[in-house]
């Protein structure tokens, strides 16, 4: 199981130039909460990586996701069999290998990871539209056109 929590009342628009929107965000891998429940981060920045990194995960085998508030990441990995291996890891302490701790790990079907993409940026959408987020509505417009490139999955 792969989810990707927003809360549309935590949100926040904290700067104009440049815009930074601030937030409770978080995923869900395989029961985890990660990096934790009610998260504070830029659901922006988190999902703008999200979708760079689901492509490149699609194109190339290997994407990263970023926290900007902490030492926490997730990996995507295109699996053999064409599922998506999502991969969440904290590098405060590093392990021998320097790659961090796996705290979280899943394996799901690409259509799980789109599906909890595609919502998460429907529920920012839905919370910008209503009021009247110029700014943050464009960057979503962005999001959407990236995600335009997987829409047959």
């Amino acid at each position: 199981m792969f989810a990707v929590v927003v809360l549309p009342e935590s949100l926040q628009v904290d700067s104009r130039s440049p815009l930074f929107v601030a937030g409770r965000v978080w995923l869900e891998i395989a029961g985890h909460a990660f990096p934790e429940t009610g998260w504070s981060d830029s659901p922006l920045s988190v999902l703008g990586s999200m979708g760079t990194a689901i492509h490149h995960a699609l194109d190339d085998g290997e994407g990263d996701v970023y926290f900007f508030e902490g030492p926490y990441f997730m990996k995507v990995l295109l699996t053999e069999d064409g599922a998506l291996r999502v991969v969440g890891v904290c590098d405060r302490h590093p392990a021998p290998d320097d790659g961090g701790v796996i705290e979280a790990e899943v394996t799901v079907p690409v259509h799980e990871v789109l599906d909890a993409y595609r919502n998460a940026v429907r529920s920012l959408r839905q919370w910008a539209q209503e009021r009247g987020e110029a700014e943050v509505l464009a960057v979503l417009e962005r999001m959407s056109e990236l995600d335009e490139a997987c829409h047959d999955l």
